[in-house]
């Protein structure tokens, strides 16, 4: 589980934050669900990933650019 909160007075955020989409005040949380698999899988693992992003605009910038995500991988280590 991650979270944070970046904070768009801050340097060298609002360089960063300005460029595209003049995002204001950031919040995200990600929460990984990871299983490794045994057997005949062994090496195998299968993560989920999923994260809710919440971008404050500007008055430069009314679209608002908060989005979801839910990431499926399947890693196998050799």
């Amino acid at each position: 589980y991650a979270t944070y909160d970046r904070d768009p007075s801050k340097k060298p955020y609002q360089s960063m934050t300005d460029r595209a989409f003049q995002n204001g005040d950031t919040n995200q949380w990600n929460l990984d669900v990871l299983y490794k698999l045994s057997g005949g899988w062994k090496g195998t693992e299968l993560k989920a990933r999923f994260m809710d992003q919440s971008n404050d605009t500007t008055t430069l910038y009314t679209k608002d650019t908060s989005n979801r995500e839910l990431r499926l991988e399947a890693n196998y280590f050799f």
